[in-house]
Order: structure tokens, then sequence, then C-alpha cells
């Protein structure tokens, strides 16, 4: 018994722990996937650097099949543009880079180490 209560504790320990695996802190505010840009801007102030990109989302299909069972037609991408914010955190934490669209955050990767003083700081 005393086993499985322990088994059960660490898988509630694991999840909580991943629960926030898509977030970072900001000035003591976390700031989520489905955040609003406004409110990433509130919480963290100016990103120190921002680009639009275009990313490949996915794409279709388009032709038909010949007399000969053969298909013919091209592939078209379908492309969207979004735009990537990034936030140094200061040399004990990471750079966060936050891609937005339509004034959401849609997703939050890390890309390296971190440098000098943390400029993730609310306004």
């Amino acid at each position: 018994m005393k086993k499985c209560l322990f088994v059960f504790m660490l898988l509630v320990i694991a999840t909580l722990i991943t629960a926030d695996g898509y977030a970072f802190r900001c000035n003591g505010d976390i700031i989520s996937q489905g955040d609003s840009t406004s409110s990433v801007y509130s919480k963290c102030g100016k990103p120190r650097w921002q680009e639009t990109v275009q990313m490949t989302k996915g794409g279709t299909f388009g032709g038909q099949v010949d007399h000969r069972g053969s298909f013919g037609g091209q592939y078209s991408e379908i492309i969207e543009t979004v735009e990537k914010w990034y936030y140094n955190c200061g040399q004990f934490d990471f750079v966060y880079v936050l891609t937005t669209k339509a004034g959401q955050v849609i997703k939050i990767d890390t890309e390296r180490r971190g440098t000098g003083k943390s400029q993730c700081e609310g306004n």
C-alpha cells in the first residue's frame, strides 16, 4: 500500500513539474501559450528582438488521375506569416522565443542560454 501511494505521489509531482513546460517566468509572472501579445508586452516589456517569418503549415495536392491510372498534378504549400519575439532572460536563464500569430502566443521555445542582465522585466 505504501509503495502504491509513493508511486502515485511521484506521478503527481512529475505532472506538476511538466505542467508549465510551454511557459516561462517574466518578472514573476508566467507567460504561456495562448496568452495575448498585449499581456506579454505588459508583463515582460518590449522584446529584445522581433522578426516576421514565414512558416510552412502544410500543403495540398491538386490534380486528377488520368485514363492510365497515373496521378497528374501539383503540390501547393500552405504558408503562414508569424512573428517571433526574443526575450533574453539573463545569464542564469535562457533566451526565450515566443512565436505569435494574430495577437496570441502559439509557441514558446528556448534558443540558447541567456547572457548578461535579465531583460525580462515588466513596465
